[in-house]
Order: structure tokens, then C-alpha cells, then sequence
């Protein structure tokens, strides 16, 4: 099982409000700062594309979000606004 695997799998299982601040904590135990740098570049990119995304035909909310959660890997903040946002959303 690869790491990304278990990390889908540890995401997806934690409970609705807490699992963007379990994701970031298991983010800052692994990887590297170059690591992290790619992480929250990827977030911008998909960030700006699922704004770009809004204007055209395309699933623009759904590659925010994916950008939103790369970035709250790396950002408390970002992954305790998350958090506060998912079970209303739900």
C-alpha cells in the first residue's frame, strides 16, 4: 500500500470537523520542506484553476477545494477553516 493510500484512507476515515487538522498534523510528521513547497504550489495552481473553472464550463468548486486541501496540509489556518466549513456543508 503506498502512502498516499493510507493517507486517502486515514483522511477519509477520521470524523467530519476534525479531518483537515488530523491531515495537517500528519503532514508536519512527514516529508520534506521541499515537499511542502511543491504541496501548497500544486494547492495555488488548482486554486486558480477551479476559479478560472467558474467561468467556463467545468467542475471549478471541485478543483478549488482539492487546492483548498493541498494548501491545509500545510496550514493550520487554511485546515481549521476546513474543518469549521465541512459539517454545515455536509
Amino acid at each position: 500500500m503506498t502512502a498516499l493510500t493510507r493517507e486517502w484512507r486515514a483522511f477519509r476515515d477520521d470524523s467530519p470537523g476534525e479531518r483537515f487538522e488530523h491531515h495537517h498534523e500528519r503532514m508536519r510528521h512527514q516529508g520534506t520542506r521541499a515537499g511542502a513547497i511543491a504541496r501548497i504550489a500544486a494547492g495555488i495552481v488548482l486554486l486558480l484553476g477551479g476559479i478560472l473553472l467558474l467561468f467556463i464550463p467545468g467542475p471549478g468548486l471541485l478543483v478549488m477545494l482539492f487546492g483548498l486541501g493541498l494548501v491545509g496540509g500545510e496550514s493550520r489556518t487554511i485546515a481549521r477553516a476546513l474543518d469549521r466549513g465541512e459539517p454545515p456543508v455536509r
